[in-house]
């Protein structure tokens, strides 16, 4: 899997300003992408919004499963 092609659909969506994904295996639903996210200043949206526009652009192994919202990466 190309993590980049992930990055780069999640930074097209418009209050992300950087992505950082990655490929975790979880014991009981095994390998998954979780997404890093900083948000543009000031912005907001819920994981479920970030996670729906990747699934409409993405195949679905590819469609991260996780947000998790820092401040910089």
């Amino acid at each position: 899997m190309v993590l980049g092609e992930v990055e780069g659909c999640i930074e097209s969506f418009p209050k992300v300003s950087a992505a950082q994904a990655q490929l975790v295996t979880d014991p009981m639903a095994g390998p998954m992408v979780v997404a890093k996210v900083v948000m543009k200043d000031k912005a907001s949206a819920d994981a479920e919004a970030i996670i729906d526009f990747c699934a409409r652009k993405l195949a679905p192994y590819k469609v991260p499963r996780r947000i998790e919202f820092c401040e910089s990466l």
